[in-house]
């Protein structure tokens, strides 16, 4: 009962590695004359880098940006109701601290 498992999960191990070996083979081969970018007498410079600088194309609205700031409309807030004045100076805090004056 287990020599079968045993000799399936060796022959799906062994395909795997072939197939490894396969691709690893392909990727050493030179690429062939007609894949090879030539380069143009004309070709501008900026673009020889490599690098492309990313720019934003439109402009977040207002709109937008106070909902990513504020959140949806219909989100409740809860009220606290542990805001007391304090005797001594008459500032607010929660109930449960004590004044910083």
């Amino acid at each position: 009962m287990v020599l079968p498992l045993l000799l399936t999960k060796l022959m799906k191990l062994s395909d795997a590695v072939s197939g490894a070996i396969l691709r690893i083979g392909e990727l050493a081969r030179p690429p062939l004359p007609s894949l090879c970018a030539v380069p143009e007498s004309g070709a501008v410079p900026e673009r020889e880098d490599g690098v492309l600088w990313a720019v934003q194309t439109k402009r977040r609205s207002l709109e937008r940006r106070q909902w990513r700031r504020i959140g949806h409309p219909f989100f409740n807030v809860e009220r606290k109701n542990n805001i007391r004045t304090c005797e001594v100076c008459g500032h607010f805090h929660l109930r449960h601290t004590i004044c910083g004056r």
